[in-house]
Order: C-alpha cells, then sequence, then structure tokens
C-alpha cells in the first residue's frame, strides 16, 4: 500500500509536469483533458491510499510530513489545470491549442443555444474542485490523531453532556407544567408538551448523533 501510493504521487507529477511543459508546443485541448483525467485518477488513488494508511501513518509522523507536502502540491496543479476545463465542449474545440483556453476561464458562450452546455461544464468544473479540496482537507484532519481522534472526540463529548442537559431541563419542565394544572387534565397536558416540546428536541438530538457517527465512519470516506 505504501508502494501504491507512493506511485501514484510519483505518476501524478510526472503526468502533469509533463503536461504543463507541452502547453508552448501546441498540445491540443483533447489531450490537455488526458493529462488532467490521468491525474485526477492518481491523486483519487493516492487519497483512497491515504485512507488505509491512516493508523501506519499516525506511528511515523515524518512519513506522513512529505507524503502530504508532495500531495499539496499535486492539488494545486491539478486545480490549476481544472480551470479551463469549464470551457470545453462549448467555446472551444478539441482541436484547437489548450494554452489558448488558460486565457479564457470565464464560461465561452458564441449562441444562446450553448447555455446550457456552458452552465454544466463550468458547473462540473466547479465542482471536482470542491471535491478534491474537501477530499484532500479531509485527509489532512484524519490523519493527524490529535485532530481527528482527540480534539472531535472532546468536543463531541463536551457538546453531548450540554444537549443531554437540556433535555433532562425539558423533561423536568413538562412533568412541572403538568403538575401545575388540574388533576383530571394532568397527563394530557403532559402529553402535550412531550409531544410538542421534549421530543422533537429529542430526535433533533438523535438525528445528529446519527451524523456525528456517519460523518466520521470509514464508509463515508471511502464513497
Amino acid at each position: 500500500m505504501l508502494a501504491m501510493s507512493d506511485l501514484q504521487t510519483l505518476t501524478g507529477f510526472s503526468i502533469m509536469i509533463s503536461g504543463f511543459s507541452q502547453l508552448h508546443c501546441g498540445l491540443s485541448v483533447y489531450h490537455w483533458q488526458l493529462v488532467v483525467y490521468l491525474t485526477w485518477f492518481c491523486s483519487l488513488t493516492h487519497l483512497s491510499c491515504l485512507t488505509f494508511l491512516r493508523n501506519y501513518l499516525y506511528n511515523h509522523p515524518g512519513e506522513r510530513v512529505w507524503r502530504l507536502a508532495g500531495m499539496v502540491l499535486l492539488v494545486v496543479l491539478l486545480i490549476i489545470a481544472l480551470l479551463p476545463t469549464g470551457n470545453y465542449g462549448t467555446g472551444i474545440g478539441a482541436a484547437d491549442y489548450a494554452i489558448c483556453s488558460f486565457k479564457h476561464l470565464r464560461p465561452i458562450q458564441r449562441n444562446a443555444t450553448e447555455t446550457t452546455d456552458v452552465r454544466l461544464n463550468y458547473a462540473s468544473m466547479v465542482l471536482s474542485i470542491l471535491l478534491l479540496g474537501v477530499s484532500f482537507m479531509s485527509r489532512i484532519v484524519r490523519l493527524h490523531k490529535v485532530l481527528s481522534v482527540t480534539l472531535f472526540s472532546t468536543c463531541r463529548r463536551y457538546l453531548s453532556k450540554r444537549a443531554r442537559k437540556q433535555l433532562r431541563g425539558m423533561y423536568t419542565h413538562c412533568e412541572q407544567t403538568g403538575d401545575r394544572t388540574l388533576k383530571r387534565n394532568k397527563p394530557r397536558v403532559r402529553l402535550l408538551f412531550r409531544l410538542f416540546y421534549y421530543r422533537p428536541a429529542l430526535a433533533v438530538f438523535l438525528a445528529m448523533r446519527a451524523v456525528l457517527d456517519v460523518w466520521s465512519s470509514l464508509a463515508l470516506e471511502v464513497s
């Protein structure tokens, strides 16, 4: 797994450097897209490797530092390479020079019929950059035990304790409100307060706990 991770980083660098070096030599838009797609695949494979190397990198902080440093450079190069792809398939053809697309980073619209294609391509480019950035930032957090385990667990325990204290107070308030009513209306008042006051708050609390469990799970990270 270590070898796979390092090879993907080196392969991504090689592809990116080769692509940028050929921009002034007439590299076409079509081949630039291939460069971007291959580097994208390398970066995602590397991020997947980091997911399963988490415990190893916890115990080897030196190796973690230079791997993350290499990934930062690769992500920056890939984001720069993705910027002009928002124009592809619309105002710029596959046989055009790729370097020309860097001069027009905004969507190019030649006529009204291209509006939908322009928006879709531009949205795809923005989504790709966001996905890459969020994935990388999440790996930085998860590869540091102080951030992903200690800090997260401490904050969660504190917030959970405060929330449970508030819920107990709300439940007690429902009971006390019912005690102040007439004896024949006491069960009905308690039921109404629990139904519209306490239970919605309890549902929100349990839903937030479920969201945090899913967010911190390995299944979500892999997906």
